[in-house]
């Protein structure tokens, strides 16, 4: 054989661990052509990339295919630095080929693997609501949370130390309980508990075909963002509080500028408010939430908190037990 046709790459087709894939090895370290088709990984990209990018490369202008690329870039850097025997070009915005010797075409499917096992990650969200007397949490949660150093009373959600759990059951049962799956680097909702308040916001008198009621919702809410990473080991949980509470519906009078005539209507007076917390958390440990909402946050001698526990959720391995079960 010539040494001109031992210089061609061999051509494959990889169409990702989905549908099969077949790596086949040129003499050495001869190049290898490839093409992968990565429309899986460009459609659903959200997971993978919130686990394998950085957060400053998160906030370009990118698209998800140039991230893609980027991605593979650094992980497998070597081939791409012979312009020569390595190259990649894109074709249909789906599909890359890549030139490459044999052995960094494999690095590169592990790799392609890897992102996808990713969009197979969900975290369940476990959501508990507690009231326990402050002198207790003082004495036994406080001391208990994983507060970073300089801590004061800032991010309002912390990791608990093992244990602590138990802890907080044996002294108090939960009055509200949520149970939330989430898909990985995407927001929603994880706890709520609200109260809906019906006030008359309009005169009879003046009243024709809409209603004189109004209604105003009190209580408070989470949302949660989590990002597993990319060994699924641990969690980074963004947490986001809101709570309104409606303090009184408080009695107003109201003008009728074409009769002169004076209404009474009401008007609920509330506070609202928001706060944001980040916290970074072994696959199925606790963190602890206060809630500044309701009777305990009048009082000094009650505390609110919330307790959550994420916990990591693999398609492939549930399945697994699945059939395990089945059996």
């Amino acid at each position: 054989m010539s040494s001109c046709l031992r210089a061609l790459p061999v051509v494959l087709m990889v169409w990702g661990s989905g549908w099969g894939q077949l790596i086949a090895h040129g003499a050495g370290d001869d190049p290898v052509l490839v093409t992968y088709d990565v429309g899986d990984l460009v459609q659903s990209s959200t997971s993978w990339r919130m686990s394998a990018m950085r957060q400053s490369e998160l906030q370009s202008d990118r698209g998800a295919l140039e991230d893609l690329i980027q991605v593979i870039m650094q992980q497998v850097p070597a081939p791409f630095r012979d312009r020569k025997n390595g190259s990649l070009h894109v074709l249909n915005e789906r599909k890359l080929e890549i030139r490459a010797p044999g052995k960094q075409q494999e690095e590169i499917q592990t790799l392609l693997d890897a992102l996808r096992r990713l969009n197979d990650v969900k975290v369940f969200v476990s959501c508990e609501l507690h009231e326990v007397d402050r002198d207790f949490f003082k004495r036994d949660l406080e001391t208990r949370l994983l507060k970073p150093r300089n801590w004061t009373g800032k991010p309002y959600a912390l990791p608990l130390q093992q244990g602590a759990e138990q802890v907080l059951r044996a002294k108090s049962s939960a009055t509200a309980k949520a149970e939330t799956s989430l898909a990985n680097g995407l927001p929603g909702q994880v706890f709520s508990l609200r109260q809906a308040l019906l006030y008359q916001a309009r005169p009879r008198a003046l009243t024709r075909d809409e209603s004189i009621y109004d209604s105003v919702i009190q209580g408070v809410n989470f949302k949660a963002r989590p990002v597993v990473s990319a060994d699924r080991r641990r969690i980074t949980l963004k947490l986001t509080q809101h709570t309104c509470e409606v303090l009184a519906i408080k009695k107003k009078s109201i003008e009728d500028p074409l009769s002169s005539r004076t209404y009474t209507v009401e008007e609920p007076e509330k506070v609202e408010g928001s706060d944001t917390a980040t916290v970074e958390v072994e696959d199925g440990q606790c963190l602890l939430a206060l809630v500044p909402y309701g009777a305990s946050a009048k009082t000094r001698d009650r505390v609110q908190l919330l307790l959550i526990k994420p916990s990591i959720s693999i398609r492939a391995e549930e399945e697994a037990r699945k059939k395990q079960s089945s059996r």
